[in-house]
């Protein structure tokens, strides 16, 4: 028992010993180990706050782009819309526009043609009264003819 009591002693004396040596250096530790301690739970804080504040943001905008997304689809619908009456009336003036084109063509193709025709018509005529002319003329007729133009054409003259 005598060796327990002086080896507590012993102990004792070791740990004021260090309580006096150690204390100096181990409260300048615990201080600063306090202080960067403290510091970094303010700058996770600060972190932290900031962090929330970014999500809270971002979080405002996912919300608000819904929305901008609808307004978008909605403004589309409506010049979807407008640009397609505007093809629509814009085709329809066209139409028109063709459709009188089309028909001044057609007046103008229809009075060549009729003319044309007359002009055929009159020539094919003009060849058959000849042919006839020349088959039942007899030369009497022809002559008498010619009297009859030449004296016209004097009066005339």
């Amino acid at each position: 028992m005598e060796t327990l009591v002086a080896s507590s002693i012993n102990l004792f004396i070791l740990l004021i010993f260090m309580v006096f040596k150690l204390r100096a250096p181990l409260r300048t530790f615990v201080s600063q180990r306090h202080s960067s301690i403290s510091q970094e739970i303010h700058l996770v804080h600060e972190q932290l706050l900031k962090a929330q504040g970014q999500y809270d943001e971002f979080s405002g905008k996912l919300k608000s782009v819904g929305a901008e997304v609808e307004v978008l689809r909605q403004q589309m619908k409506q010049d979807s819309a407008s640009v397609k009456q505007r093809i629509l009336s814009e085709a329809k003036r066209l139409a028109l526009v063709l459709g009188a084109d089309a028909k001044d063509s057609a007046e103008g193709l229809y009075a060549e043609l009729k003319g044309q025709l007359y002009f055929e018509l009159s020539s094919r005529i003009m060849d058959k009264v000849e042919n006839l002319l020349r088959e039942k003329l007899s030369g009497d007729d022809r002559i008498r003819i010619r009297h009859d133009f030449t004296s016209q054409v004097e009066k005339v003259s």
